[in-house]
């Protein structure tokens, strides 16, 4: 709701910007809420993703107006934060056993219910005149499309075709995905990679429509890149890997023996 709200007077790029802080605030919760200490690299990987969406962004940031929805903005990082530390949370309550799908499904489940009831309240009172009055309500609006789409499906598949995506794809899929791979990192690794963001959007825009990559964002893609191999780096380090090769070699020669 509110990045709806402040697209409406802010720039999307701006607003992948704000989004991105939300890498902060899964250490801060886990710090200042659940007593947790957070290692020095999470701070690190967390400024220079920070950092790299700056660069990212830093042309549209440069020519930017301070908005009403830039400052509605910022609430994305706490919300956003906020709901992968409850996430990871939740899981780590309920799990009895490693790997349980069943867990993601049924927290994605209560995601879109939420979704749902919070949509139905925003579409109720926008009807009432809550946002000002207009011409017709926004219960009538829906009524009227699901009527058109109802009795012609074929002359708006583009428009079944948005609603199934950004649906199940990018509402249902990445609450999924998102629920599952908390199950594995933290949520301080996984806002980190979410942070990558504004990163793939710049990969599909110039791969599909063909814009022009600057230095500012390669470098920014670079940096990004960077603040994942750090935030990862315990799981990559290479004497962990190298001593868990040798207990394998151990244990296989023993076996042997």
């Amino acid at each position: 709701i509110v990045q709806a709200l402040a697209l409406q007077t802010s720039s999307a790029s701006l607003q992948a910007f704000l989004l991105s802080l939300s890498v902060i605030v899964c250490p801060l919760l886990d710090q200042l809420i659940g007593g947790k200490p957070q290692p020095a690299r999470v701070w690190m990987a967390a400024l220079i993703a920070v950092l790299g969406v700056g660069c990212l962004e830093c042309g549209n940031l440069a020519a930017a107006t301070l908005s009403q929805g830039d400052i509605i903005g910022l609430l994305q990082a706490l919300f956003f934060g906020s709901g992968f530390w409850l996430c990871e949370k939740a899981i780590d309550r309920h799990r009895t056993v490693e790997h349980d799908m069943a867990l993601p499904v049924a927290l994605t489940s209560w995601n879109l219910v939420a979704v749902l009831a919070f949509a139905s309240v925003w579409l109720a009172v926008e009807s009432s005149g809550g946002y000002g009055t207009a011409s017709v309500s926004g219960i009538d609006q829906l009524h009227a499309l699901i009527d058109t789409v109802a009795a012609a499906p074929l002359d708006h598949l583009s428009l079944i075709g948005a609603l199934l995506w950004t649906g199940i794809v990018t509402t249902a899929g990445c609450s999924f995905a998102e629920a599952g791979a908390l199950g594995e990192i933290s949520s301080a690794d996984a806002t980190v990679v979410f942070a990558t963001e504004p990163l793939w959007g710049a990969f599909f825009a110039w791969a599909m429509i063909g814009e022009e990559l600057g230095p500012s964002t390669v470098v920014g893609g670079l940096l990004m890149v960077l603040a994942c191999v750090i935030s990862g780096s315990d799981a990559v380090n290479p004497r962990t890997v190298a001593g868990a090769a040798v207990a394998r070699v151990r244990k296989s020669l023993g076996r042997r023996e």
